[in-house]
């Protein structure tokens, strides 16, 4: 009688890559939360009360939230490569729903005694800029690679006009600066409306009608 080998999932390269990357973003999220919220506590009270204060309870509780709402919202399932403002929305409710449910957690702890009251409000705006400018320039940075990838591809690239100057033509505006093998550089616009003559999308100028 032959012996059945237990079942054993095997995630594939493909997995693995996925959760290692959303791990790497959840980390650098919550370290960004913690980081804004000891930097405000200092810029609010100095270094000599800083060093004196008991900050490691509004840390781990701020830690608890930011980790549940990051994960019920998906704030890591968001790819840096198209960071748009989007996501930048998507930070601002994160982050919101963080510090206000941290605040009404301390204030249900011990009424906020020993907390500077504008210590959540200068975390915000620390929590909203170094969460969001990282994913900016990723972006920015991806997209300068594919300019020069295609800029070195033996391929020629082929000048374009592209017939309109709505969504469709943003679209493949993006698509083409993000993309290196799409061998197409567009040079101009046409509206065939006329109404947007002369204005720029993406850098690129509506010629006519």
């Amino acid at each position: 009688m032959g012996v059945t080998k237990p079942f054993m999932f095997q995630p594939s390269n493909e997995l693995r890559r996925t959760l290692v990357i959303r791990g790497a973003v959840f980390l650098h999220d919550m370290t960004i939360c913690v980081v804004s919220f000891l930097v405000a506590w200092w810029l609010r009270v100095g270094t000599q009360a800083f060093l004196e204060s008991h900050v490691a309870l509004p840390v781990a509780i701020l830690l608890l939230t930011a980790a549940a709402v990051s994960l019920a919202l998906g704030l890591s399932a968001g790819v840096w490569r198209y960071a748009s403002l989007a996501d930048v929305f998507v930070i601002v409710r994160v982050v919101t729903i963080t510090v206000v449910t941290f605040s009404l957690i301390m204030f249900l702890i011990n009424r906020l005694e020993g907390l500077p009251r504008s210590v959540p409000v200068l975390s915000w705006m620390f929590m909203v800029a170094m969460m969001s400018w990282p994913r900016i320039l990723f972006r920015r940075w991806r997209s300068v690679r594919e300019h020069e990838r295609k800029a070195a591809r033996p391929v020629r690239v082929k000048n374009a006009v592209l017939i309109g100057a709505g969504s469709e033509a943003e679209a493949f505006l993006r698509l083409v600066s993000e993309r290196a093998d799409l061998p197409y550089e567009v040079v101009g616009l046409i509206d065939e409306r006329g109404r947007r003559v002369g204005r720029v999308i993406r850098g690129v100028r509506v010629s006519g009608d």
